[in-house]
C-alpha cells in the first residue's frame, strides 16, 4: 500500500490524500464500481485518481487494479 509519508504533500491536504488512498485501495482489492457504491464517488473519480497517482510514478503496482 501507498503510504503518505512516501509522498510529499502540504499538511492542509493529508487527510484528503489519506482518504483517496484508501479509496483506491478498496479498488484494487474489490474493483471501482464497489469503491464507489462504498465511499460515494463515482467509477470515474475513482479512474481519475488511479490515472494521476500512475502519471506520478508513486507505486504503481500499488494502486492498479
Amino acid at each position: 500500500m501507498i503510504r503518505l509519508s512516501d509522498v510529499k504533500v502540504r499538511l492542509q491536504y493529508r487527510w484528503r490524500v489519506r482518504q483517496r488512498l484508501m479509496v483506491l485501495q478498496f479498488a484494487r482489492l474489490h474493483g471501482p464500481t464497489a469503491a464507489a457504491r462504498r465511499f460515494g464517488v463515482t467509477t470515474r473519480t475513482i479512474r481519475r485518481w488511479r490515472a494521476r497517482w500512475r502519471e506520478g510514478g508513486w507505486a504503481h503496482s500499488e494502486v492498479e487494479s
